[in-house]
């Protein structure tokens, strides 16, 4: 998965998702030091998770992100909306940027110095913020252009499961 003679076990955080993302051919960008952006094509849209590793805190982070552009007329409903689809989170939160037309899903995790962070874990950790942001695209499109309350458009995007399969 890494580059002929990098040793995974003692890279760069940064330079880990590098290399997940050069296996998966993704394309990426590495912004600063301590921060990459890597493009991912979900069903919906193009999803540009962004990547830091904090060394102060040990700490890595993903924002996923995604453009919208929440009708005024609709803010206070879409905003309700992020409130619901938070609620059924078990990590992350779902985030307006209003002034940037952006939805964001945030997820970070604490890093033991001893270990840093795995292919694994980055693997997971974009697989989830991208798996979150296609999973409540469509209800957000409901609310903000369909015009649906924020439960009806949850409703109507993730039906829930009622018994047991």
């Amino acid at each position: 998965m890494a580059k002929p003679g990098w040793d995974i076990d003692r890279l760069h955080p940064i330079d880990i998702v590098e290399a997940y993302a050069l296996a998966r051919q993704h394309r990426f960008v590495r912004l600063h030091d301590h921060e990459i952006e890597v493009v991912i094509d979900g069903s919906w849209r193009t999803y540009t998770p962004i990547l830091a590793w904090d060394p102060d805190a040990m700490s890595f982070h993903v924002r996923c992100s995604f453009r919208l552009t929440v009708r005024q007329d609709r803010l206070s409903e879409i905003l309700v909306a992020l409130n619901l689809m938070n609620d059924r989170n078990r990590t992350g939160a779902l985030t307006l940027r209003a002034g940037e037309n952006c939805v964001s899903f945030r997820h970070g995790i604490a890093l033991d110095d001893e270990r840093g962070i795995t292919v694994a874990q980055v693997e997971e950790m974009v697989q989830e913020s991208v798996d979150m942001c296609e999973r409540y695209y469509p209800a957000l499109l409901m609310v903000n252009r369909g015009g649906l309350d924020a439960q009806q458009a949850l409703l109507a995007a993730i039906p829930e499961t009622i018994g047991i399969a």
